[in-house]
């Protein structure tokens, strides 16, 4: 799969931006499906060692000169042992950079719309995405008048 698909609608552009694929066993994804249920369905879509693949995206939209990125992808948080994270390959591949996003729009704070915030560089965490606004949603299934905290100026 490319690194990077874009879509235009009207005047707005938006690029899906690969971030990494990191495999699950299945039962972590599907622990209340019975296993002669779930084989079936999963057939042609595990991986040579079993796992379910799991991709990961974010997505960059584009109006007029201003870019606004939804979620930071994984960054740092995915460990040694996983695969190497994508997003900055795949903000190549669209012609574009880190630096060129005004604003992080973070859906919700799990792990893959987080990690790439900050970036661990000699033991100490560091912005992962230099100069952009962030804006934090609220919690799955939060309703009403989000805390002055969630919205980051420049």
């Amino acid at each position: 799969m490319d690194g990077a698909r874009k879509i235009s609608l009207g005047s707005i552009d938006c690029w899906l931006l690969r971030d990494g694929t990191i495999p699950y066993p299945r039962q972590a994804l599907f622990s209340n499906v019975a296993p002669e249920d779930l084989d079936p369905a999963l057939q042609g879509h595990l991986d040579q060692d079993g796992m379910v693949p799991s991709n990961y995206h974010c997505l960059l939209v584009r109006s007029g000169d201003r870019f606004a990125l939804v979620d930071a992808g994984l960054g740092d948080l995915v460990g040694p042992d996983m695969p190497p994270r994508l997003l900055p390959h795949s903000f190549r591949e669209a012609g574009l950079g880190p630096d060129d996003v005004d604003v992080v729009l973070v859906s919700h704070g799990h792990p893959d719309h987080i990690g790439g915030l900050t970036v661990e560089r000699d033991g100490h965490g560091r912005p992962g995405l230099r100069g952009p606004a962030t804006i934090c949603g609220g919690a799955s299934g939060s309703s009403g008048p989000r805390p002055p905290w969630t919205s980051f100026p420049r």
